[in-house]
């Protein structure tokens, strides 16, 4: 079930919201000892476009198939496998695991871990977000498969994933949707919305409205992120997407995120009769 926090009805404006497309990285977690990052079991997992080069205690993953131009040059898109000094410390964990609401067991397969690993990217922020994600989920799940950590804390989602989604569904690991409940109003009021897509350039959503089931507009928030994965940046100010609700149209407007971290949202309008 969702886990609630409480935030105000409206963003705090005093915020200054961060670059929506900063790095793209995650964390590997394990119970065990760190995996040998340069064996060559999970580097021939890779795609057949990689090319690993060793690098401190680590690997520099170079992928020959997508080109990333900075500054005037241009080169392979790159991202990089580390080990990481300590594992996450308590509070990061904790604040992942409060939105870690699809995965029951995510305490326990954290509660005593001994290493993690490092994957981020290398100026993804200069690549359409469709060749950013082209270019690394594939070194993620590869990694992910043949090492078999416990959990990946996926941080720009900020929740905990479990290894065989990462794996089988990596698409439905790359957001998550996230329920509050909202200071000041009347019962039965909620705010929902997803974290994972700003990092990849494009709005978040959020939508606050009273009587909506929640296992339903989150359904939809989900398959709204999927279309923006798919289509981009397309839903304008003032553009209209389906509601929860046979025939409903729920308006969309650029805003503020309600709940931290600052970013921008798509804000939905479930319409007076769910209004806040």
């Amino acid at each position: 079930m969702f886990k609630c926090k409480t935030v105000p009805v409206e963003p705090d404006l005093s915020r200054s919201a961060p670059e929506n497309s900063g790095t793209y990285a995650v964390t590997l977690l394990y119970q065990e000892a760190p995996p040998d990052l340069r064996s060559g079991a999970w580097v021939a997992a890779l795609p057949a476009q990689i090319e690993a080069t060793p690098t401190g205690g680590g690997l520099a993953l170079a992928d020959l198939g997508h080109t990333v131009t900075y500054t005037g040059q241009t080169g392979p898109a790159m991202s990089v496998v580390m080990p990481c000094a300590a594992t996450p410390d308590t509070q990061t964990l904790t604040a992942a695991l409060s939105q870690t609401w699809t995965w029951p067991e995510a305490a326990d397969a954290v509660a005593n871990l001994h290493s993690a690993v490092y994957i981020g990217e290398l100026m993804g922020r200069f690549m359409p977000h469709q060749q950013r994600l082209e270019t690394l989920l594939p070194v993620i799940s590869g990694i992910v498969r043949t090492t078999r950590p416990v959990a990946v804390l996926w941080h720009p989602a900020g929740y905990l994933a479990e290894p065989h989604q990462v794996v089988d569904q990596v698409r439905d690991v790359l957001f998550n949707v996230r329920l509050f409940r909202i200071e000041g109003t009347t019962p039965g009021a909620l705010l929902m919305d997803t974290m994972g897509l700003a990092p990849l350039g494009l709005p978040d959503l959020q939508c606050k409205a009273r009587n909506l089931e929640p296992g339903r507009l989150a359904a939809q928030l989900k398959n709204l992120a999927h279309y923006l994965l798919d289509a981009g940046d397309v839903i304008l100010d003032g553009h209209t997407v389906e509601g929860t609700e046979p025939g409903s149209a729920w308006t969309a407007s650029r805003a503020c995120a309600i709940a931290e971290p600052p970013r921008q949202v798509l804000d939905l309008d479930p319409g007076p009769q769910h209004a806040v």
